[in-house]
């Protein structure tokens, strides 16, 4: 694996100073940082910078791949996707002396919200099955939202580049011990396209999102693709839940996989035990729940279709558990069965924010960096990915951790992709954000947007087409 990140952080506590938000709610629920990418900076630029460190870092030969595949919701080519992030790699490969990425290899992009880069990762296995060569898989995203809307200290950009092979020396991915769930959930999190006449065309499209309701589509389908997996390997949810090395989730912002963790492992108690559970029985006690209708409520499904035509989203489907998760947060149970699964790479992910496909991935980066740096013995245990995307489908993905992990993991350096951080000030976060110039900025490296095409006659068009340069 290996990261990129741009060099442009936001402090979220200079982002309360600017706004009047607070600062202890941002930090605990939200983060510490979110990066902003430059004005030559782009979704296929980070890309190729990831994947030529993954290339670089684990010297792997480009010949040898047979499938570079991109993640993403929010490139801005809507013919071309990982073929442009090919041209850039081919480029600086030659520049390096390195032969080029295969001639014959596949170059798909895949969408679904955030969840693309898992789809892109599992076509990755089954193509490494079917055949003799390697795959590339790269997720990059830009994390959007209108200033002064509840989305906006979520914003985030950056890459995650995976090398997948047949015999690989990190984990170990069995499709047939995968979970996955998906259900339509109209305006759960959109990203329509408005022609000319309805909007001005600009990449700084923002979604449309409906908090709550999106917050409940997260946690029903999370818990849906773990059911399936339950059945699929035939396993006791809680007592499988408990032997794991480490959880890592689609991460929005920081308290969502601790909302969608901590639900998961209540209907696991109830799954696997029922009213016979101590944990539940003792919690119900203090929240003044009954028992029996939240098990119920922890196997049931939910349709949750919002009303057609503006009418109001569907209520809690969970509130019940709802009160449990606020009782259980006072408990020391909290810290045992939530927090510590969840918190290798938490701190690091704090400075990232969202971004989208990679957002999965960067924490499993990160998570698998500090337990090698830290001498955890993983090997032969299993890991858990579980990845989301709005609309809505999820992914429950076990990975086998194999002998050579640690290695593996120590050449991702995640602490490196961090280091170069400039902190904006407003004036030049608020031009970024805006797709303008800011003044007083770092040139960063690597793959740069070097100019737009403006030639709209013909015999040659190149309108709104990006020329890319590269720099050591």
């Amino acid at each position: 694996m290996a990261v990129d990140l741009p060099p442009y952080r936001v402090n979220l506590r200079d982002w309360c100073d600017w706004t009047g938000a607070p600062w202890e709610k941002i930090s605990a629920v939200v983060g510490h940082a979110f990066r902003v990418p430059g004005p030559a900076q782009s979704v296929y630029t980070m890309a190729a910078n990831a994947a030529l460190k993954l290339i670089r870092q684990n010297e792997v030969d480009p010949s040898g791949i047979g499938l570079l595949a991109l993640g993403t919701e929010s490139s801005n080519d809507n013919s071309a996707g990982p073929i442009i992030v090919k041209g850039m790699l081919d480029q600086a490969l030659a520049t390096l002396g390195l032969p080029p990425l295969s001639r014959h290899c596949e170059v798909p992009e895949v969408k679904h919200a955030c969840l693309g880069g898992v789809y892109a990762l599992t076509n990755a296995v089954r193509h490494c099955l079917l055949e003799d060569t390697a795959a590339i898989v790269i997720c990059s995203d830009l994390a959007l939202y209108a200033r002064g809307s509840s989305g906006e200290p979520t914003q985030g950009a950056g890459a995650v580049a995976l090398l997948v092979e047949r015999d690989p020396a990190m984990a170990s991915l069995d499709l047939n011990h995968c979970g996955r769930a998906c259900d339509y959930r109209g305006t759960d999190f959109r990203k329509p396209l408005m022609d000319a006449r309805r909007k001005p065309r600009s990449n700084l499209h923002y979604p449309v999102f409906n908090g709550r309701y999106s917050t409940y589509c997260y946690l029903d389908q999370v818990r849906n693709a773990l059911a399936h997996l339950y059945s699929r390997r035939a396993v006791a949810p809680a007592e499988w839940l408990g032997e794991l090395q480490a959880v890592f989730f689609h991460r929005p912002y920081r308290r969502m996989p601790q909302s969608a963790y901590a639900l998961i492992r209540l209907c696991a108690e109830g799954i696997s035990h029922g009213g016979e559970s101590r944990l539940l029985r003792a919690l119900c006690g203090e929240a003044d729940v009954p028992l029996q209708p939240a098990i119920e409520e922890m196997r049931a499904r939910h349709g949750l279709l919002p009303r057609p035509s503006g009418g109001q989203d569907p209520a809690d489907p969970f509130p019940l558990c709802g009160a449990l998760l606020k009782t259980l947060r006072k408990t020391p149970h909290f810290e045992q069965l939530v927090l510590e699964p969840l918190r290798w790479g938490d701190t690091n992910m704090t400075e990232l924010g969202n971004i989208y496909s990679g957002a999965l991935f960067a924490w499993l980066a990160a998570g698998l960096e500090e337990a090698a740096l830290a001498g955890e013995d993983w090997a032969g245990g299993e890991i858990l990915l579980i990845g989301y995307g709005s609309g809505d489908a999820a992914e429950a993905l076990p990975l086998q951790v194999r002998g050579g992990w640690r290695e593996a993991s120590q050449r991702i350096r995640f602490s490196e992709a961090l280091a170069p951080a400039h902190d904006l000030r407003r004036d030049q976060y608020e031009a970024l954000h805006a797709g303008l110039p800011a003044v007083d900025l770092p040139a960063p490296n690597g793959f740069l947007v070097e100019r737009i095409g403006t030639r709209t006659e013909a015999p040659h068009q190149d309108e709104g087409v990006e020329y890319y340069a590269w720099s050591p």
